[in-house]
């Protein structure tokens, strides 16, 4: 059925030419309304507030918060190139929009009346550049499915038409076509045919991701940093993996991988390593993180950051592991910040990390209360880890620890707790730090709505919600992706555990491990990520059944513990049937890594722990439309749930210990089924028909005064006009920015045309 705003009579022959090329060009006509296409017009914004936090900072303090939010900012702009390839070309449009009139009420009156743009329309417009802006790219954050305007594409031609009156076509063509195009290949982020990315060119797929891989551990190059390209002529491949940096040539190779070496045939197939991917948006991330050094508090920060410029500079991920280095050892800062391409969740082959970069304040009580957690977590460690002794890393490695509220996090979202840096030879063999982000929990948590449960089980939620994600946090970050080892043998080093180490799930010594250029993510690949997050969550659920550790978090009483226990266990399954409306059934694929580890935790409870879990399918009281009810016994959780929990995490952590992915894929992906026809499939049509709109959080901007050299911060109301103010306000030169843009998206863009049958 034909969504009737897009076909209205009177459309202008203008789009009427519009949508006959779609047709033509997709085979397909504009998108219908389906469920998940649009952000919804009453999605809330909630406010990062930062205010008390930054006015305890010392002037100097304050500047070198301000040149590390610039540097995040600034590099922010490379994750509209790592979402999709048409993200960068909408962010330009979107961004000219925004910026057309002098003030943010001329765009809005501006859109009335020039452009005919409904109350509705100019909502749906902003609540789109919110989601847009905030999740860096067309494509959900959480969930990697994608979105489109929910206003009438009539309206936003004209639009376009006016902002680019001499290329209006190839604006038409390469923006708003793809902008609203949902036709199901497009919908999900993946490798084709059942998804998108820009990692890869749109010829790529496992196939290839697992060649490149195989070149790249041989030649000990990580790929966080990277992408890569597939081209065949007269039948021979190349593959053009491309270095993010702002050194464009090798010629001069001063980094420890050597990369001017890494050109070469191998077994017919041709590799290039090549820097200079991104190089024209990294010249200002340099140049903040330079000016940022000169306010540095102690000799670690100004290491990191001279490592950081060096990374940026020739790519070196070495550079970046020596800066990470000396920030962890930099402890207590006042203001704590990191950055870099950290986190791999968006690549399909789980190996290309997302740009982020956060500045945030150290919140002081809320980082004691961290502490004695940390200093007691050897004890915890030694008595309460449920994998044998020899799983567990030699030496345990005192982390900091501290709660933190953001002033700038630049990413394509914001989390609650973070574990870096993500580089296990620093983990395991020289430390970590562990954030709780403070502000943006308390951010989320208010908007947070409570459903399928019992009235009696709401009350108690919202009463323990806060106390037992604060003990789920703190237990997922600290003990969950801070322990286990990982067995290496090393022909120059040797082995780092006994070769008779016992498998304590065949009763034999073990037979796998790591061997030189593998790494965790090389060999776990795509499922990396949520086999971590799985097993972080899984052990934070597990602990939370140690009165001694709720001790920690300052909660005595033992009714108070154990309604703790039980909000946050059963929190844990909530979460887990949520999680299915990030499922793509058509693809059968998990768009989002730490949704399909509480799916499968979920799964290990109803198989593992019969009776302890119960999901009924109902009708809701009020709109008698289908409903859940999930319940649990409480008094099962510490003998069948905590039985489950162990048996799965000693699985967990030995086959990660052993690189034993194969025993690994074959226990999680089953556990990751969504089968058709089940009960599982009639739940995720319930959660997402039930689905609320996810929280877009305002942030704030600093601003420095060249005069007097101070910095004030720029706070905006959590609307979605709020939120595109700050936008406005967060880069003050858009012409250089549009014109780098779009000059990547030009030479990127014949890698990411689909294949001609």
């Amino acid at each position: 059925m034909s969504n009737v705003r897009w076909w209205l009579p009177a459309l202008s022959v203008g789009v009427a030419i519009f949508v006959a090329a779609w047709i033509s060009r997709n085979g397909i006509a504009p998108p219908m309304a389906l469920p998940n296409q649009f952000y919804p017009k009453d999605t809330p914004f909630g406010k990062l507030s930062c205010e008390e936090a930054f006015k305890g900072l010392k002037p100097q303090e304050k500047r070198y918060a301000h040149f590390m939010s610039r540097a995040s900012w600034y590099g922010q702009l490379i994750v509209f190139h790592q979402t999709s390839p048409e993200a960068p070309l909408i962010f330009i449009f979107l961004d000219k929009v925004l910026r057309s009139k002098p003030t943010l009420d001329g765009v809005t009156t501006n859109l009335k009346e020039q452009f005919s743009f409904t109350d509705d329309d100019v909502k749906a417009f902003l609540v789109y550049c919110g989601a847009f802006f905030s999740a860096g790219g067309n494509y959900r954050a959480f969930g990697d499915t994608k979105f489109v305007p929910d206003v009438p594409i009539n309206k936003m031609q004209t639009v376009l038409r006016s902002l680019f009156p001499e290329d209006q076509d190839f604006w038409a063509e390469h923006c708003l076509e793809p902008m609203y195009d949902f036709k199901e290949s497009v919908r999900i982020r993946g490798f084709p045919p059942h998804g998108i990315n820009s990692y890869w060119s749109s010829n790529c797929n496992e196939k290839d991701a697992a060649i490149v891989a195989e070149f790249l551990t041989g030649k000990r190059l990580d790929a966080y940093n990277q992408r890569a390209f597939k081209e065949v002529v007269d039948g021979k491949t190349s593959y053009e993996i491309r270095v993010a940096s702002r050194q464009l040539s090798n010629e001069t190779d001063t980094t420890a991988e050597k990369l001017l070496s890494l050109h070469e045939d191998r077994n017919g197939i041709q590799f290039r390593v090549r820097r200079g991917d991104y190089s024209s948006l990294l010249g200002d991330v340099i140049e903040s993180l330079e000016s940022a050094s000169k306010e540095a508090a102690n000799e670690n920060q100004r290491n990191m950051l001279r490592e950081y410029v060096k990374y940026f500079e020739t790519g070196s991920i070495q550079a970046h592991k020596d800066g990470s280095r000396s920030w962890v050892m930099d402890k207590g800062p006042a203001v704590e910040t990191y950055i870099g391409f950290i986190e791999n969740y968006r690549d399909p082959a789980g190996a290309r990390a997302e740009f982020e970069g956060f500045v945030a304040v150290v919140n002081r009580e809320g980082s004691k209360r961290l502490g004695v957690l940390v200093e007691k977590a050897e004890a915890v460690i030694k008595e309460s880890m449920p994998w044998p002794r020899p799983f567990e890393k030699d030496s345990y490695l005192k982390p900091d620890f501290t709660a933190l509220d953001i002033i700038s996090f630049a990413s394509s979202g914001v989390p609650i707790g973070i574990n870096i840096p993500n580089y296990n030879e620093i983990r395991q063999n020289e430390g970590f730090k562990n954030v709780h982000l403070e502000n943006s929990m308390k951010a989320r948590m208010s908007a947070a709505e409570i459903d399928f449960v019992t009235k009696t089980d709401a009350d108690l939620l919202k009463k323990y919600r806060d106390a037992a994600l604060g003990v789920q946090v703190g237990l997922h970050e600290l003990l969950g992706h801070g322990t286990g080892k990982l067995f290496e043998k090393d022909p120059v080093k040797g082995a780092n555990f006994d070769v008779s180490t016992v498998n304590p799930l065949t009763g034999k010594p073990v037979e796998t491990w790591y061997t030189a250029g593998q790494t965790y993510d090389s060999q776990f690949g795509n499922m990396s990520s949520t086999y971590e997050e799985c097993r972080a969550e899984a052990i934070g659920i597990y602990l939370t059944l140690e009165r001694h550790i709720l001790e920690i978090f300052g909660h005595v009483e033992t009714q108070q513990q154990d309604d703790i226990v039980y909000a946050n266990w059963l929190m844990m399954v909530l979460a887990g049937l949520r999680s299915l409306e990030t499922y793509d059934p058509d693809a059968k694929k998990w768009g989002q890594a730490h949704s399909q580890a509480r799916y499968v935790i979920l799964r290990v409870l109803l198989e593992s722990a019969p009776g302890l879990v119960t999901i009924e399918e109902s009708l809701g009281e009020t709109d008698k439309k289908p409903d859940l009810r999930v319940t649990l016994k409480r008094e099962e959780i510490h003998k069948k749930g905590k039985q489950a929990m162990r048996d799965f995490l000693v699985k967990l952590q030995v086959y990660k210990s052993l690189a034993d992915i194969k025993e690994a894929s074959k226990m999680y992906l089953r556990l990751s089924e969504v089968p058709a026809q089940s009960q599982f499939a009639n739940w995720r049509d319930i959660v997402i028909a039930r689905k609320k709109p996810r929280m877009i959080l305002v942030q704030s901007n600093t601003r420095l005064n060249a005069a007097s050299n101070e910095v004030e911060l720029l706070s905006y109301p959590n609307t979605p006009e709020g939120f595109a103010q700050s936008w406005i306000d967060r880069h003050a030169n858009p012409d250089s920015i549009y014109d780098s843009m779009l000059a990547l998206y030009k030479k990127d863009q014949k890698h990411f045309q689909p294949e001609k049958n």
